[in-house]
């Protein structure tokens, strides 16, 4: 008797954890980032809600509200969307086709390739999605995986050749770039931040490096406005030489946070961490010729650059 009971408690924690990594538990809430492309930026939100259980074609599922809050106030509520679970593997239901889609699997390993279609727009043909690394991240008691999953589309005309798409998967939250991680062969808008703000849910509350970084202990459904802040202006920053043909300074009249150059097309190739500091030289010298957008971040706010490189 002694002996069962002892495996009974050894067992117990083990069985508790693996409950934490349940995907979309009731009460659980993501919030997505909604961005105004003006001068001075102003964010609402998407709120994904899980509501309750159902059954969706005799299998176990829930209903997720979603509800989407523009920087003025303004509400709007969506159709529901339907999501299950099962074995580590996440679906939604597509009332289009009538039946249930994957989009995540967190059982996956490196090397192991997610078994789910790329919607394809204007390319030849299209590779596997391939999990290429793991890795953990530990946000209070939990620790959870991350996978980094990447995909390439051929002979791409509107982008002029192959083109390599990658994203994140976090056990437990999902993208941080959309609720529904549908890959498609769209380049998406990096100059608009679109994506996750914050997950949570009893156990659990995630930020993203977006929110923590630019608004800390900002609560996660808060609408912002930056013209409400001293917003930093195009003419405290300083960026020469441009053109350049090697290096380039920024220098602020602000501490700078971090820096992000994209090239043409939109894809973020270098990120810059700044440390406060009032300037930063950055290096292009490996860099084609053409034009690039810089991306800087103070304590008030995001500003836009071009640059040309020789």
């Amino acid at each position: 008797m002694r002996s069962k009971l002892l495996i009974g408690i050894v067992l117990l924690p083990l069985y508790l954890n693996a409950q934490t990594k349940e995907w979309a538990p009731i009460g659980a809430k993501w919030y997505y980032n909604i961005q105004n492309l003006s001068i001075y930026k102003q964010h609402g939100y998407i709120e994904y809600i899980v509501l309750k259980d159902t059954v969706i074609l005799t299998l176990p599922a829930k209903l997720v509200l979603k509800k989407i809050v523009d920087y003025k106030g303004n509400e709007e509520n969506e159709n529901p969307l339907i999501v299950r679970e099962e074995n580590q593997r996440v679906y939604w239901f597509n009332p289009t086709s009538n039946s249930f889609s994957l989009i995540y699997d967190f059982s996956l390993k490196k090397g192991d390739t997610l078994r789910t279609s790329v919607e394809i727009y204007a390319c030849d043909s299209v590779s596997p999605i391939i999990v290429d690394s793991i890795t953990y991240v530990t946000v209070g008691e939990i620790t959870l995986k991350k996978q980094y999953l990447s995909y390439t589309i051929y002979n791409s005309y509107y982008i002029g050749g192959d083109y390599t798409f990658t994203y994140e998967i976090i056990e437990k939250v999902g993208s941080e770039e959309d609720f529904l991680m549908l890959p498609s062969t769209l380049i998406g808008d990096n100059f608009a931040y679109t994506g996750l703000r914050c997950y949570i849910d009893n156990e659990l509350t995630y930020h993203s490096h977006f929110w923590s970084t630019n608004f800390g202990n900002v609560s996660c459904d808060t609408l912002i406005n930056t013209t409400d802040v001293k917003a930093t202006s195009s003419s405290e920053i300083k960026i020469f030489p441009n053109p350049v043909e090697s290096h380039f300074t920024i220098i602020s009249q602000q501490p700078l946070k971090y820096v992000e150059i994209y090239n043409s097309i939109g894809q973020k190739i270098i990120s810059y961490p700044s440390h406060g500091q009032f300037y930063n030289t950055l290096n292009l010298t490996t860099r084609k010729s053409g034009v690039y957008f810089i991306k800087i971040f103070t304590n008030t706010a995001i500003l836009n650059y071009k640059i040309l490189k020789k």
